[in-house]
């Protein structure tokens, strides 16, 4: 395999192929066990959060279809809850969210497009599972899930080691975070949202960067204008949320008089 793959790449050097741009991907959560805790990441998406808590003890970084996430991170909560109350209010063990994920995303045979990175702390010490769409989970000391998978992973098996401090991991997930997005520079440089848990049972929620709230986009209307014996076409560019907007003169048309003096009478009337 690795054979090939170097053959494709001289291949490509020979014919001067050019190198790819990043391609920015869509969103990425990353999980990571440090000496003391874990902790979990993921990107500030514009439209839907992707970090929610389970339990008191138990949060989950969640990637898919927003509708599904929502459904899928509800009903989770609801069956905590109950779990949680049935067993005269003892902390729910993070396996038992797991458990729970897993057979729901399972029973509904891959239709429910949510993988989820479950990660809390119980008796048992931090605990981190990731368990995708189609009802499988595994465990491990780092993964990542969402469209920058590999890009992600690949930094994390260079960085990550055994016994790593709360600091150094925090910058390791950072730049495994940007590393999966591709937002590496510039204005499209995304903030990154932290859930630390700790042994002691201790939890911080935080968010790396300042959110950029993007320019609502303008809305082009073309306007009919009578001037004279033409009808000029003006392409106005007003905000969605109101405001002035510039109008220039795209085109221009000559009609028939009378038809509009027919039209505006009968607007008239």
């Amino acid at each position: 395999m690795d054979r090939l793959a170097s053959g494709i790449s001289n291949t490509c050097v020979s014919r001067k192929i050019p190198v790819p741009k990043i391609v920015v991907t869509d969103n990425i959560v990353v999980g990571i066990q440090y000496e003391c805790g874990v902790i979990i990441a993921t990107d500030v998406g514009p439209t839907i959060s992707n970090m929610y808590r389970l339990h008191d003890n138990i949060y989950a970084a969640v990637t898919g279809v927003g509708q599904d996430i929502c459904a899928v991170v509800s009903v989770i909560q609801s069956k905590l809850e109950m779990h949680h109350m049935t067993t005269n209010y003892r902390r729910v063990p993070v396996r038992c969210a797991n458990q729970m994920a897993k057979q729901l995303l399972h029973s509904q045979d891959g239709d429910l497009n949510v993988n989820l990175l479950i990660a809390g702390v119980d008796k048992y010490g931090t605990e981190m599972y990731s368990t995708r769409f189609d009802g499988s989970s595994d465990t491990a000391p780092f993964t990542a899930m969402g469209t920058g998978t590999m890009n992600a992973m690949s930094l994390l098996e260079t960085r990550w080691r055994t016994g790593l401090d709360e600091e150094t991991a925090r910058d390791v997930i950072r730049e495994a975070v940007i590393c999966g997005t591709g937002r590496v520079e510039g204005p499209f440089k995304s903030p990154i949202r932290l859930c630390i848990l700790r042994n002691d049972y201790s939890m911080l929620d935080e968010t790396i960067g300042s959110v950029v709230q993007p320019l609502r986009p303008f809305v082009s209307r073309v306007v009919p204008k009578i001037v004279g014996e033409r009808v000029v076409m003006v392409e106005s560019s007003t905000p969605e949320n109101g405001g002035s907007g510039e109008e220039s003169v795209v085109a221009k048309e000559k009609i028939n008089t009378g038809g509009l003096a027919k039209i505006d009478e009968g607007g008239d009337k």
